[in-house]
């Protein structure tokens, strides 16, 4: 008994000694394959799905998207833009409140999205009721960053500043999400068509009220979608309304039926 302890004891020194002086590779294997995602995330475009642009208020355009598997240099060029940004402390910073600048998103295929604005400079006065008021502009080449790794920062970066203020108008157009007949007849055919949809599929619906006269689901490519359809002979002359949905976002709008 007492030999196989000697046995097992000297066994388990000898092997943590090699461990030790193997610098621990399977920690070492671990934490390198971490740091590798990490930077792979953040920097390739070919795990991006779109890249576009929103708007502080509402608009009746969307922004015509990059798309992951046509525009990958494009993508690749935004995101080299990032990585060479230079970093910012960010005194004297802030993001714009409530999302009120426009923005330039990066969704990636795992629907993590990185989001890019101009940073804020605000300043607060207050009158002699007592009531504050608070004036915030953009900092010149200043950018705020929402990164779905690295979390919220700032950087400073002209081309990204101009990008996201005005310049992405060449990349990212502004397009209407649909475009549908305002006036139809009976027995005639038509067709919808829509633009910039981020999504599968787009559903389209021709009603009165609650009662559905047409109804097609039509499919997205590269962000465009058409769909034709036959107005019913027998169909009444009225007002009747178009029903568009896009992914989360629904559209409304009026066609009147003339005879």
């Amino acid at each position: 008994m007492k030999w196989s302890r000697v046995v097992i004891a000297s066994f388990m020194l000898v092997t943590l000694l090699l461990l030790v002086l193997q610098g621990h590779p399977y920690n070492a294997k671990a934490t390198a394959s971490t740091e590798s995602t990490n930077t792979t995330y953040k920097q390739s475009a070919a795990d991006v799905s779109w890249a576009y642009m929103s708007w502080p208020i509402h608009s009746q355009y969307v922004s015509d998207p990059l798309i992951g598997s046509r525009d990958q240099d494009k993508i690749a060029e935004l995101l080299q833009w990032l990585d060479y940004a230079k970093a910012n402390d960010g005194k004297g910073l802030t993001s714009p409140m409530m999302g009120r600048s426009m923005a330039l998103h990066i969704e990636y295929r795992d629907h993590n999205i990185l989001t890019i604005r101009p940073a804020w400079h605000c300043t607060s006065k207050q009158d002699e009721q007592g009531n504050t008021t608070t004036s915030c502009t953009p900092v010149e080449n200043k950018i705020w960053v929402s990164d779905p790794v690295k979390g919220d920062y700032f950087v400073e970066s002209d081309k990204l500043f101009s990008f996201v203020s005005e310049g992405y108008s060449d990349w990212l157009p502004n397009v209407l999400p649909y475009e549908l007949p305002a006036e139809l007849k009976p027995g005639t055919t038509f067709t919808v068509v829509g633009h910039g949809a981020r999504t599968d599929k787009v559903n389209v619906t021709l009603a009165k009220e609650d009662k559905i006269i047409w109804e097609q689901s039509i499919a997205v490519y590269e962000g465009e979608w058409q769909g034709k359809g036959e107005v019913p002979a027998d169909l009444p002359e009225g007002e009747y309304d178009w029903k568009v949905q896009i992914g989360d976002s629904g559209y409304g709008t009026s066609v009147h039926i003339v005879d």
